[in-house]
């Protein structure tokens, strides 16, 4: 059993000791409706709040270790002009006030993201109730609610399941591990926009929507409060490496042997380091990366262990992270014209004179600064086999 579901027994085991001193031994409702796993806010066509809840079953999940078919959650939306009121409404629905402080995940709405989201999260910051370490999630092309709304095979409440996906992101480049408290100091933090994690529908003709069918991948990217893009989970890399954040994943580069071919490097350590110096009072950005990595798969024929094939597979290596990290930069200073990667921030701790004369207009400095990328990259094992075998 999960961690987290383990966790939510205890508390629910707990809550009914407490029930039992006060002589209520009959009340279930804190047990079967009140703790909240996630919480979704859309935007409606009315310009409403629309805030759903997931609710874990606690009984429905123990019944469900022992083969039982019983769904394990319900889901509960209201509508508001705020996400206060919209969560109060819900009161009027399960008769019992909601439990918050174990909630997990926060999912927003692509729709109300763009329009900025500080007025809704403000809730969130504001009331004690509420749990600034859950994870964040903005949804692309699919509303909050329906994610909450998707069912599971795989674990025992929907919304642990996401959690699950996102926690493993240490061993993937795809993924954006945000929590609540990030997210919130992103928006005050001087020279740099944050960028949270995305929830998508993956095509399917399945008429009722799975988790399986959900792909948490990619990045949203925020200037101030407002959704303004996306990155795609392929250009994470790049991302990650410039704000030294890549923690492990796997780069191709091609086959020194075989140019069609592809030999996967597993990065396993990656260091960089961002600055900004001034030649002549104009800025100019440095990133520095060193990463080192093995060899997790060749494909094609050919000996990569020798001196020779070493030395072009650092080569290869280096020149991959350096499009990689280049895309970012593309993407950062001429499509979105948007400093998400943090480097006025800085500016601001190096240089608070030069940065009060470019603040109100640093994306639009940041996307004429100059780049300067260094990179040094080593591969150094081979994995279990020295050459690849070859069909004779």
């Amino acid at each position: 059993m999960k961690y987290g579901v383990k966790r939510y027994l205890l508390l629910s085991i707990l809550c009914l000791f407490l029930i039992n001193l006060t002589g209520c031994w009959d009340n279930k409702d804190i047990i079967e409706l009140g703790i909240v796993s996630a919480v979704g806010i859309d935007k409606t066509s009315d310009d409403q709040v629309e805030v759903t809840i997931q609710i874990m079953k606690i009984s429905a999940i123990k019944a469900k270790a022992q083969g039982s078919s019983e769904e394990t959650f319900w889901t509960f939306s209201k509508k508001g002009n705020t996400v206060f009121e919209a969560i109060r409404s819900i009161l009027t629905t399960i008769d019992h006030k909601p439990f918050y402080n174990f909630n997990e995940l926060v999912v927003i709405g692509e729709d109300l993201a763009k329009d900025g989201v500080m007025d809704v999260l403000d809730f969130f910051e504001r009331d004690h109730e509420n749990r600034v370490q859950s994870f964040v999630l903005i949804a692309k092309g699919i509303s909050a609610k329906e994610v909450l709304s998707a069912k599971t095979d795989l674990a025992s409440v929907p919304a642990l399941h996401l959690v699950e996906t996102i926690k493993s992101s240490k061993a993937s480049t795809r993924i954006i591990e945000m929590e609540l408290f990030d997210l919130l100091k992103g928006f005050s933090c001087p020279g740099k926009n944050p960028v949270a994690g995305v929830i998508e529908k993956l095509n399917s003709e399945d008429d009722e929507l799975k988790i399986i069918n959900l792909s948490v991948e990619g990045g949203a990217v925020f200037i101030k409060d407002k959704l303004q893009g996306w990155i795609e989970s392929k250009d994470l890399v790049g991302y990650l490496i410039i704000i030294n954040e890549f923690k492990n994943g796997i780069i191709n580069i091609p086959n020194p042997h075989e140019e069609n071919k592809f030999v996967t490097i597993e990065l396993k350590k990656v260091n960089s380091k961002m600055d900004i110096k001034f030649v002549n009072n104009k800025p100019i950005i440095f990133l520095d990366v060193k990463a080192e990595g093995n060899i997790g798969e060749q494909q094609g024929p050919g000996d990569l262990t020798t001196k020779e094939m070493v030395k072009k597979l650092d080569e290869g290596l280096e020149k991959k992270i350096e499009e990689e990290v280049t895309k970012v930069f593309k993407l950062a200073q001429e499509e979105y014209k948007n400093d998400f990667l943090g480097f006025g921030n800085i500016i601001y701790k190096k240089n608070l004179r030069y940065w009060k004369k470019v603040k109100d207009n640093w994306d639009s400095e940041f996307s004429n600064i100059p780049v300067d990328i260094k990179i040094k990259a080593k591969v150094l094992q081979p994995g279990q086999v020295k050459k690849a075998l070859e069909p004779k």
